[in-house]
């Protein structure tokens, strides 16, 4: 890429990274807020520990983006695409961490209890809004959730409860 285009690339999308990271902790924020009971529930518990790892890996990429405002910008302006790669380097690194950090935010259970099994946070139940039907095994063993396949899911077809 010819030095010009990615110093206005880099410009451009700089301009536009402080908005979005702080879109990316609000949301975070929010979406924290609806799954943890308390504040307690930050160090407390698994899910909030890992809520408060992703913030600290927010804060570490927003870190990198400054100091690469700061001192990359410049350096592309006086054509040294070589500080470039070597920030972007960098930022792969601290986003590749951050993205294993969210998968597995992901799927550690909220801290939130619920009285009815099979509809915990993250199940079929929080998605849909009904619990699926459990099916039988062929071999006539208890219930399972069995593997889909065509015949299944055209014998298992229900409407949602009104």
């Amino acid at each position: 890429m010819p030095a010009g285009t990615l110093q206005a690339a880099a410009t451009r999308f700089s301009a536009a990274a402080p908005f979005l990271v702080a879109l990316i902790a609000v949301s975070g924020v929010l979406t924290a807020s609806t799954r943890l009971s308390g504040p307690s529930d930050l160090t407390g518990t698994d899910y909030g520990r890992q809520v408060l790892a992703k913030t600290v890996a927010l804060i570490v990429l927003g870190v990198i983006g400054w100091e690469h405002r700061r001192r990359t910008l410049p350096a592309l302006a006086d054509g040294k695409p070589t500080a470039f790669r070597r920030l972007a380097a960098g930022e792969v690194l601290g986003f590749a961490t951050t993205i294993g950090v969210a998968v597995s935010l992901s799927r550690t259970p909220t801290p939130r209890p619920t009285d009815q099994p099979g509809q915990e946070e993250g199940s079929s139940f929080d998605t849909l809004g009904f619990a699926l039907p459990r099916t039988q095994v062929a071999d006539g063993g208890g219930p399972s959730c069995g593997s889909p396949t065509p015949t299944r899911c055209s014998r298992s077809w229900s409407q949602p409860p009104s």
